[in-house]
């Protein structure tokens, strides 16, 4: 019984490490996806206005790059507000491989300072083709104006995107109107791929019907 037990243990640890292998997540595609870089030295100590450039990304319109300012990052010292003194993209090219797949995750919010509106919204696009509309509602109650903890972030994704070379545009773009400064906040943007390689799928793949018969002949047993 025994022995039966310990088999039956090696054998679910080797086959864990099969689907792990294969499913493991691999390295973030995206430069400073965290927005802290460069770190903001505006005189008011609370936020940089962008435009053209700000470190990996490219910037149309205008961006704010945001300290603990009316809202907290959701991670670092750092978020981005797509809205500067005008809507504003951000976008960045990605080194990818042509027929793999990727996943696109990210932390949303918005900057309500002025309390107009109770959502701000972006457009996402993935080689120049869109990838999703995302829209953030403003906390009722629990908010509290001033308090920067009150706001919070959603996780937002886009899955199993493709790539069609070997380089891809990763694009997030303002949808918020030019008559007021406050727009979609962004914060730890990540893109990894999900493509297994090939010899880690022909392992699982080889491995799962011995695995499935060795468990068959211990539940007989």
């Amino acid at each position: 019984m025994g022995a039966w037990s310990s088999r039956s243990l090696m054998v679910c640890v080797a086959l864990f490490a099969l689907i792990w292998a294969v499913s493991a997540v691999r390295a973030d595609l995206v430069a400073d996806g965290g927005f802290e870089k460069p770190v903001v030295v505006s005189s008011n100590g609370a936020y940089t206005h962008f435009a053209g450039a700000m470190d990996a990304w490219t910037v149309s319109g205008s961006v704010d790059e945001v300290t603990t300012f009316e809202w907290t990052p959701h991670s670092g010292n750092q978020s981005l507000d797509l809205n500067g003194l005008s809507p504003g993209t951000i976008s960045q090219n990605l080194a990818t491989h042509a027929g793999h797949t990727y996943d696109l995750t990210f932390y949303m919010s918005g900057n309500f300072g002025d309390y107009v509106g109770s959502q701000r919204s972006l457009e996402v696009y993935w080689g120049g083709s869109p990838a999703g509309t995302f829209t953030f509602t403003r906390p009722g109650s629990p908010y509290v104006y001033g308090d920067p903890s009150s706001l919070g972030w959603t996780l937002e994704s886009a899955l199993g995107l493709t790539a069609s070379g070997s380089s891809t545009e990763l694009k997030f773009v303002s949808l918020e109107s030019s008559s007021y400064a406050w727009g979609a906040t962004l914060d730890d943007i990540s893109v990894r791929d999900t493509t297994p390689e090939p010899g880690t799928l022909s392992l699982l793949l080889l491995g799962l019907p011995g695995a499935a018969a060795f468990l068959r002949r211990r539940k007989q047993a």
